[in-house]
């Protein structure tokens, strides 16, 4: 235990007062701080509804006032080049503190309102805070101001947001969906996006496209077809075509059913191959060659 010093307190008048009246604001500042630390910087006092953000503004004031009269009455390094560099040290030390809460930030799930708890609206105040209406889950209602940082970041419905564990696990199966696929007969049998997943998107957009011109061209074809049968039907062919109209039974390569044999005509102007034009039962149109419509001649 050290040894007990007779101490005065400190005599000169308003030095004495100047020291008080800094520790009466530091007091009442340090008051502010902790209720923004329980209720939030962005909640209001219960009983006078007053804003802590705008409470604790007022005190870093009156601090900085008796700061200011403390250091006029004593002369407290006013005039000393220390006093600035200590000052910027400091701040630049609080910055890059601040760069790194930012920086571990990032990685944290966002601010959210208490389960249960469900904004109803928000509109923008003059100060560029966002005023928000919320509704508690038995239906009462209140109202939080709040950063637009904060008022915007997403949804407040009180959900979690999906962990990273989530989000893997919902691309594991979109790839295992995928490879399935690919695997069966059909328009994505070996499409091999897995090495490189990325790709997913612009191969299917291709994909779209491709089918997009496909059946533009089918749609062309099969109006240029209704045109043909009409005209056959009328007894007025195009040139090239011959109007046959006759039962045949379709059996070659994978195709097998019973139709009607409408016309024939050929493939192109340079190759004298032809082609034929059945309805099936359903009255689906398909173009065989001969020997798929069970033909021993082309007639």
């Amino acid at each position: 235990m050290g040894d007990i010093n007779p101490w005065m307190p400190e005599p000169n008048a308003v030095v004495h007062q100047a020291l008080g009246k800094l520790g009466e604001e530091v007091g009442e500042l340090s008051q502010i701080v902790a209720r923004c630390l329980i209720q939030g910087f962005t909640a209001s006092e219960p009983v006078t509804l007053k804003a802590n953000r705008d409470r604790i503004a007022e005190e870093i004031v009156d601090v900085e006032a008796a700061i200011q009269w403390l250091k006029e009455v004593t002369n407290l390094g006013i005039h000393e080049d220390w006093v600035e560099a200590r000052r910027l040290r400091k701040l630049d030390g609080f910055r890059r503190w601040q760069a790194m809460i930012h920086l571990i930030s990032t990685k944290l799930p966002a601010d959210r309102l208490p389960h249960g708890h469900v904004v109803l609206e928000q509109a923008e105040i003059t100060d560029g805070r966002v005023s928000q209406a919320v509704q508690r889950p038995d239906g009462s209602e209140y109202e939080r101001i709040v950063d637009s940082e904060e008022a915007y970041a997403g949804d407040d419905t009180g959900e979690e947001a999906p962990t990273n564990e989530d989000l893997a696990a919902i691309g594991q199966s979109v790839m295992n969906w995928i490879d399935e696929l690919t695997q069966q007969e059909g328009p994505l049998k070996d499409w091999t996006p897995a090495e490189s997943p990325a790709e997913i998107i612009p191969d299917l957009y291709n994909m779209l496209e491709e089918s997009l011109a496909c059946h533009r061209q089918a749609c062309g074809e099969a109006k240029q077809l209704a045109e043909v049968l009409k005209a056959g039907e009328a007894g007025n062919m195009p040139a090239g075509f011959r109007w046959i109209n006759q039962p045949i039974t379709v059996t070659g390569g994978d195709y097998a059913y019973e139709g009607q044999l409408l016309c024939s005509f050929p493939k192109d102007e340079e190759n004298s191959a032809i082609r034929y034009i059945v309805r099936d039962q359903n009255r689906r149109l398909f173009i065989h060659n001969a020997q798929q419509c069970g033909l021993e001649a082309e007639i």
